[in-house]
């Protein structure tokens, strides 16, 4: 992926594609929004797919979700613990 903007503290956004999207006639665009909250930092994530894919980008849909998803719980863990897996009780 590519940076394509960047406000410190606010906001990245990046355009491009994950993993397997990155070979596909598709574009995409990631923004990173980070606001201050009283716990700390609210971050939030935004990836927006468009294009063509064989078989629809409906059907992958819910797998990139869920990649995006385990990188947020990841994110999360390691900015509280030091790591990004999360403690097993």
């Amino acid at each position: 992926m590519t940076v394509t903007f960047v406000n410190p503290g606010v906001m990245l956004r990046l355009t491009g594609g994950l993993g397997p999207l990155g070979l596909m006639g598709v574009a995409g665009n990631m923004t990173w929004e980070f606001d201050d909250s009283e716990e700390g930092t609210t971050v939030t994530l935004n990836y927006a797919v468009g294009g063509y894919m064989s078989g629809g980008l409906d059907s992958i849909a819910s797998a990139v979700d869920g990649v995006l998803i385990e990188a947020m719980t990841r994110l999360k863990s390691f900015v509280e613990t030091g790591s990004p897996d999360a403690p097993t009780s």
